[in-house]
């Protein structure tokens, strides 16, 4: 595989609102995701109420004459590095003849708590909206398939009605896609008065 390569890739028509098959995407190497961002709170109805900490106490006023011999030393280290920064000889400039080299190019690390933005470019919000739900939710899992069959979690309750999300998906919104309205219709039209279906 050549560093060079060209790949399809689509891209939103923001006039129409179809997706447009592009072309010219090339592979970038040496990309990561990262975790570093920290999650975003847990919604105030989630978290349980703590008691009351006092704040802790105020550290008393320092000692002014502490305080002043701090300061001063602060002074002398400025100004000793920036004697040293005077006294540091002029680096010679680069020959002519010495070839420029063009930095590479780099990818600024993404973080995965910038999907539901860039979900929001690709004009994808529903996308978005379901990541940050994601996101913000606590944690909620079957321990095993069969548990999942059950709906039942991994505290071997079942789920709480939190969990279940009935407000981001509108059927309006699904019926926006062809594929989503032909089978609906063939679902309401025909499929529900075949034999199987009495």
């Amino acid at each position: 595989m050549n560093h060079d390569d060209k790949y399809l890739y689509y891209k939103i028509d923001k006039l129409f609102w179809r997706w447009k098959k592009q072309d010219g995407a090339r592979i970038v190497h040496e990309v990561s995701l990262s975790t570093d961002n920290a999650p975003p709170p847990f919604p105030a109805s989630l978290v349980a109420k703590s008691n009351a900490v006092p704040s802790p106490a105020k550290s008393p006023k320092p000692d002014p004459t502490v305080k002043m011999i701090n300061d001063l030393l602060k002074v002398a280290d400025s100004v000793s590095r920036f004697r040293t920064w005077l006294n540091t000889p002029v680096t010679p400039k680069p020959s002519e003849a010495t070839k420029i080299v063009a930095p590479k190019k780099t990818v600024p690390p993404f973080d995965i708590q910038e999907i539901p933005n860039a979900l929001r470019k690709e004009m994808m919000p529903i996308g978005a909206m379901l990541m940050e739900r994601w996101f913000a939710g606590r944690l909620n899992y079957s321990a095993v398939p069969s548990d999942e069959l059950k709906e039942i979690n991994q505290d071997g309750k079942p789920y709480p009605p939190d969990m279940y999300d009935t407000t981001t998906i509108k059927m309006d919104w699904v019926l926006k896609f062809a594929r989503a309205k032909r089978k609906y219709d063939f679902l309401v039209n025909d499929a529900i008065r075949s034999p199987a279906a009495l």
